[in-house]
């Protein structure tokens, strides 16, 4: 979304506005939607296939995203009788007067099994990079945090739109983001959304006929009374839940309390090994010698307490709760799902990538096959000029030696994800058997996808990189135990449109991206690790000590109707907006000497007015230097399609909004106000 700036606000004072524009005013003006190209590529392959082709696995995914647009699979109700009874099994409502105090049931089994199936509405079990043995796997354990990859959350969309009502009617006075967060969540927890729950809860029951083994009256008297219970658990369980945004910032920084063996796991109430050998479909035995890295420690201990409290009251009650938040799941997932529906092709296509990755980057890597020697081409190219830059530039510290081995160890290993065959994607959907009910189609790979985590875990680095990111994933990633970055190819669309633009322009995009994840590698977690993931590294800390009493502080920001968000820094992330700090000069500089290495006579400093390099393309129409081109570049990628910074979800994001980003870098950056004539502001 290159455009030149006439009109707009001046750069010097607000850098977004001036790279950005009013875009929601210029329909002709789009801000970038990163991933939104790559999942276009691989619906076109998609296209080309036959679903009748089961011997592949781009033929079985062709088959599930063909049941999801046949809209006449989900009218028949009749279609759902089978496939919700092989999901629930043995786990439907009970008659508590019937049962009483005889019933009972084994909580650790049951919470693994419907983990097995996607249902984690307490804690999840990931994969993570042991510190120890960086070959190798270990397992993370963490209270949920929100969100699903089908459905928006109904109790969160019903509490966002009371809250968007709530700013109109404040007209152009002020609020406090932290307040208005903390009542956003009231309402979630036990507002209006829980309530907006409730009422699905209901609608799944009586939708896919889990009390039809019952007599009218008594289903309808067993409902309201397992709603009423449920009410009264997720109330209790709101309270034991950590604070999400906290929750989100130790996860995003690895900031784990213990590092436990499954069998240290406290097992008053819930035994880790059964939860686990359950999940992943493999003998309880072999669970013990799991290493698991615990989150939120406290919290996780308050929530298996409150399962066990409930279970010793009545089993049977709790029983019935558990399966009706299950059937919330699989009703608001695979059946209506909020803010689309399924034959819906872009809810289709979103679902089908996310039950089957491994197809999915295949799909892409076919769909860029032709340009897969450019775009590793360019990526080396320029990861090797961020290189050298770095080690320049960490060489100024007092102990640089370390810090620099660190640099080329992680440079020159860049990871481009270009490793997934149509073989490995056949292969992991072997056992796998759809049909033309998607219902059926979405619940069976909500299963496999446990059988596909334990087999990841036994292969350790064979897989590695497919656990942390995809080729169609539109940013890149950077693994603190694995001192390793991880470009996706995705991250360079739309590579054939600017394959020929001046090489400034691939610096502000896919040159910024590696300098920003290069920093991540020394910001306040980065720091902890050198190559081999043991050795703590320190001297940074006074830049980051420095960085820090810049960043922190209050901030207010006016919206396009004079109402003013008041927040504090701290509530975002820092590693964020350092990482976009340093990565902005790094970048530059390195695009400037990145001859140096192939001429070693041109050892002086060029200038931000010096001429390019004959060959360097020129961009018609914008009166502008190559520098201002570069950061103008740069800002384009964090436009949004609003002129609100959506400040709730940026809290519990955690991730700046773009404007943010923007204009704390160009207001805190001597060469921006240099090359824009801002020495004065």
């Amino acid at each position: 979304m290159m455009m030149d700036s006439t009109g707009k606000a001046k750069a010097c004072e607000d850098f977004y506005q001036y790279a950005c524009g009013g875009v929601m005013n210029k329909p002709d003006h789009k801000p970038r939607q990163p991933g939104t190209m790559a999942r276009k590529m691989i619906k076109g392959q998609l296209n080309g296939l036959n679903s009748s082709d089961t011997s592949t696995g781009g033929g079985k995914m062709k088959a599930f995203y063909d049941s999801c647009l046949n809209l006449g699979s989900q009218d028949a109700r009749q279609d759902w009788a089978k496939p919700i009874k092989d999901m629930f099994g043995a786990y439907q409502f009970t008659d508590v007067e019937l049962t009483g105090l005889d019933f009972t049931f084994d909580l650790s089994e049951a919470l693994g099994n419907m983990m097995k199936n996607g249902f984690t509405p307490f804690f999840n079990i990931e994969l993570d990079v042991d510190a120890d043995k960086p070959e190798a796997f270990m397992m993370s354990l963490h209270p949920t945090a929100p969100g699903s990859p089908f459905s928006d959350d109904p109790s969160r969309k019903v509490c966002l739109e009371e809250h968007h009502s709530n700013l109109l009617s404040l007209g152009s006075t002020s609020y406090n983001v932290a307040e208005e967060y903390n009542s956003f969540m009231k309402c979630v927890k036990t507002g209006k959304g829980l309530e907006a729950r409730l009422v699905r809860m209901k609608e799944a029951v009586v939708q896919l006929g889990l009390m039809n083994h019952l007599t009218p009256k008594k289903s309808e008297e067993l409902l309201a009374q397992t709603l009423s219970n449920t009410k009264t658990f997720l109330t209790e369980l709101s309270e034991k839940q950590p604070h999400v945004p906290h929750l989100i910032m130790k996860l995003a920084n690895r900031d784990f309390d213990d590092v436990k063996f499954v069998y240290e796991l406290d097992d008053m109430v819930i035994d880790w090994k059964t939860v686990l050998s359950t999940f992943l479909e493999t003998d309880k035995s072999q669970t013990e010698g799991y290493k698991i890295l615990v989150y939120e420690e406290t919290s996780l201990n308050s929530i298996t307490e409150l399962l066990g409290d409930y279970y010793g009251l009545s089993p049977a009650e709790l029983y019935n709760i558990l399966v009706l938040l299950w059937a919330e799941m699989v009703y608001t997932d695979f059946v209506d799902p909020v803010g689309v529906s399924v034959g819906d092709p872009e809810y289709c296509l979103n679902t089908a990538i996310a039950l089957m990755e491994d197809t999915a980057s295949y799909l892409y890597l076919q769909a860029v096959a032709l340009s897969v020697e450019a775009r590793d081409a360019q990526i080396d190219e320029i990861a090797e000029s961020i290189k050298q830059e770095g080690l320049r530039v960490l060489g100024k510290l007092s102990t640089a030696e370390g810090f620099q081995d660190k640099l080329r160890d992680m440079m020159d290993n860049v990871v481009k994800l270009n490793k997934v065959d149509g073989e490995v994607a056949t292969k992991s959907m072997e056992g796998v058997s759809l049909s033309g009910d998607f219902l059926h189609n979405s619940l069976l790979l909500l299963t496999h996808r446990s059988t596909l985590m334990r087999n990841t875990y036994e292969k350790g680095t064979t897989d590695m990189w497919r656990v942390f990111a995809r080729p169609y994933d539109p940013f890149g990633v950077y693994n603190y135990v694995l001192n390793r970055i991880m470009i996706p190819y995705a991250t360079q669309e739309p590579f054939e449109e600017i394959r020929d633009v001046p090489k400034y322009i691939h610096y502000a995009s896919i040159g910024h991206q590696i300098s920003h994840l290069m920093w991540h590698g020394y910001d306040t977690s980065g720091i902890a690790f050198n190559p081999s993931g043991t050795e703590v590294l320190r001297d940074i800390q006074p830049l980051l000590q420095k960085f820090n009493a810049t960043y922190n502080g209050p901030r207010s920001y006016k919206n396009q109707n004079n109402l003013t968000a008041n927040y504090n820094m701290t509530d975002l992330t820092a590693n964020e907006i350092w990482a976009d700090m340093k990565a902005t000069d790094l970048a530059w500089q390195a695009y400037l000497n990145r001859n140096l290495l192939m001429e070693p006579a041109r050892r002086r400093r060029i200038s931000v007015e010096d001429p390019q390099d004959p060959e360097e393309l020129v961009l018609p129409l914008l009166e502008m230097s190559p520098a201002q081109l570069y950061y103008l570049h740069w800002a384009q990628h964090y436009c949004s399609d609003s002129n609100d910074l959506r400040m709730l979800e940026v809290i519990e994001s955690r991730q700046p909004p773009g404007r943010e980003r923007v204009n704390f870098v160009t207001q805190h950056n001597e060469h921006f106000k240099e090359v824009f004539g801002c020495t004065s502001h």
